[in-house]
């Protein structure tokens, strides 16, 4: 009984730390947020590109990383100009914003109940 208690708070621990870096990653990029207009068309770019994403199974989450549901920018938008930097960027921070949002709301869902509490 111990040891399934044990198993179930160390669950729950992982999935807690997952939510925190997701909602701590999201919160960073939220703080880069700019109103350069390339910066906003990549930025919404992003969010749209993890839209359609599905979220990871909570076996998943407990070590989910953005770097696993990242997608590139468009081909189109991949150059080294200004623009296409900023562009670059706001991607990124869009798509991480719509992960981390993500993953922190499926965590509620994954946490198991401990035995003997």
């Amino acid at each position: 009984a111990r040891h399934a208690a044990w198993k179930a708070e160390e669950v729950n621990r992982a999935l807690a730390a997952s939510r925190m870096a997701a909602l701590d990653a999201a919160s960073q990029a939220l703080e880069r947020v700019t109103d350069d207009p390339p910066y906003l068309d990549g930025f919404s770019a992003g969010v749209d590109a993890q839209r359609n994403r599905s979220t990871p199974s909570c076996s998943d989450l407990a070590g989910a990383r953005f770097e696993s549901g990242e997608q590139r920018p468009p081909t189109d938008r991949r150059g080294s100009s200004s623009a296409e930097r900023a562009f670059q960027r706001g991607f990124r921070d869009g798509q991480l914003l719509a992960w981390g949002t993500r993953v922190a709301r499926a965590v509620e869902g994954c946490f198991v109940p401990v035995p003997g509490r």
